[in-house]
């Protein structure tokens, strides 16, 4: 046996193959509960029989090992790395990495299974068509029942048709993919270090360095919905979590990436994210501290992007921190415009004249400025004139309702997840869609990773006078077909503050396909 040293952990054996095997998989295990024997068998009866699996030992406290140790005396292709002590499931997933020795790498977290052809379907094209990297399907199972698959290969295939990067597109359910070792090892792609978006932090780093890249749809990756830990104990720890993996993200982007176009897209989509879940622990009173040093230190980071990007990744946590009041030093404030798609709304210039207003001591100072916030938001309301209808769209129900939109028929359409929406009768992502001026028809794929009740308000355009207040602007919304089902065929008369409002139940894993249909805006 050969030995291999990893940073100054401990020895870990590597087999002397007499040929590499094709691929090796890596499992992190760490208290994976009662699904784990599912997990291993769908592994040890792959019909790709030429694999190596890894698994790595994060010391947890059930006898998953020893189930593990058990099959591993009877299937040689078995492998045991025994961390030094807990690492959590990015670093452990980063020493099967370093060690595995197949043509490709896949990886599997312990509590989900995979298909009995999994291996073999993913292994085929990307050997057959000479792929870094080959992504097959995730199915949802809750309480032990299948859902459909996710939508997520359908939207990057349509966002690599409009020339999208690969890393914009593909910045999740990272096990369905399978990985060639020596992009990995080339590259460094790796997972990151903290307990959580270690994941997108690895898919970043090899996405972007894959020049080939393809979907196997039929390799099927089921994928086994879990109960998320206590709020208290778990979300302030997360928050931290998360400023980590944006500082690798980060580290990575100007390192390698620069002022790309698709880069900017990347990490104020980031932004916006991290903004959100902000947003859900601002309602917990024992983690409002938590929430202000998280916005901070969310700021500092924002500091560190090149121009371009750091104007319009500021400004939308600089909004945030002066939703909170917090009292910090102006000389630390940037003046927080960008394109008025981000923050020079009459919303956001209303904050901000607010807080202009109460250091006069700045007003001549800042008074410039202000001017050009001001004409940003005039400009804003202009644009707001090239958009037609407005959709709203979320889950009500339950605590932490949690709803993915994955694709939008109509490419200049504006998404936007305001925090507004995001609080309404309790935190939950939702998103807000505008189709652009001129369309007469939209359709819109969803996936519900929560159960609850499915809304979307279907609106008229968002139109206001000089002082901010709701004018009519009445539209006719022609039909409604959802997953299929007509929800109705007649006319039905809205405007912004008279809407029709259209509620499904859902379970998570649900898939939503919404046809909207109204009549051209005049």
């Amino acid at each position: 046996m050969l030995m291999h040293e990893i940073e100054g952990m401990e020895s870990t054996p590597i087999p002397e193959y007499a040929h590499f095997p094709k691929v090796s998989v890596v499992v992190p295990v760490y208290n994976p509960g009662p699904g784990f024997d599912r997990c291993l068998a769908s592994l040890r009866s792959q019909t790709l029989a030429d694999i190596e699996m890894i698994f790595v030992d994060d010391l947890g406290t059930d006898d998953a090992m020893d189930k593990v140790r058990a099959a591993a005396s009877e299937d040689s292709r078995i492998r045991i790395i025994t961390n030094p002590k807990n690492l959590g499931a990015g670093p452990s997933r980063n020493r099967g990495i370093e060690t595995a020795q197949g043509e490709y790498l896949s990886f599997v977290d312990a509590d989900d299974y995979v298909s009995p052809d999994f291996l073999e379907l993913l292994y085929n094209r990307a050997h057959t068509d000479q792929l870094d990297i080959v992504k097959g399907s995730r199915v949802n199972e809750v309480d032990g029942f299948l859902r459909q698959k996710s939508f997520l290969n359908d939207a990057i295939l349509s966002g690599l048709a409009t020339h999208k990067s690969l890393y914009v597109l593909f910045k999740s359910e990272h096990w369905t993919g399978l990985y060639l070792r020596v992009l990995l090892m080339e590259s460094g792609a790796r997972y990151g270090m903290s307990y959580t978006g270690q994941d997108i932090v690895f898919l970043l780093r090899a996405c972007h360095a894959a020049q080939t890249f393809g979907i196997e749809d039929r390799a099927n990756y089921y994928y086994v919905f879990r109960k998320s830990s206590t709020v208290n104990t778990f979300k302030s720890q997360r928050l931290k979590n998360e400023i980590e993996s944006l500082k690798e993200l980060i580290d990575y982007l100007i390192a390698h990436v620069g002022q790309d176009k698709n880069a900017l897209e990347y990490v104020i989509n980031k932004f916006h994210y991290l903004l959100g879940m902000q947003a859900y622990v601002a309602g917990i009173q024992e983690l409002k501290t938590a929430a202000i040093e998280y916005l901070i230190d969310l700021k500092e980071q924002a500091f560190r992007l090149p121009y371009l990007e750091r104007m319009k990744a500021e400004s939308v946590v600089i909004r945030a921190l002066i939703d909170y009041d917090v009292n910090l030093s102006m000389a630390s404030y940037s003046v927080p415009w960008g394109e008025p798609s981000t923050f020079a709304r009459v919303d956001g210039v209303r904050h901000w004249c607010k807080f202009v207003l109460a250091h006069p001591e700045l007003a001549d100072e800042y008074g410039k400025d202000l001017q050009q916030v001001l004409k940003r938001a005039v400009d804003t309301v202009a644009l707001k004139t090239q958009y037609g209808p407005r959709v709203d769209v979320k889950i009500f129900g339950t605590k932490d309702s949690d709803l993915k939109l994955l694709n939008v028929s109509d490419q200049r359409a504006r998404v936007t997840t305001p925090v507004w929406l995001y609080k309404l009768r309790h935190p939950g992502t939702g998103y807000v869609i505008e189709p652009y001026r001129g369309q007469t028809a939209i359709t819109l794929d969803f996936v519900c990773e929560t159960a609850g009740e499915f809304t979307a308000t279907l609106r008229g355009a968002d139109v206001r006078d000089g002082n901010g207040k709701q004018v009519p602007k009445w539209l006719t919304y022609t039909s409604l077909t959802c997953n299929g089902e007509i929800v109705f065929k007649d006319e039905k008369q809205v405007w912004h503050d008279q809407p029709y409002r259209y509620k499904k139940p859902v379970q998570a894993g649900d898939a939503v396909k919404m046809e909207i249909r109204w009549s051209e805006v005049l």
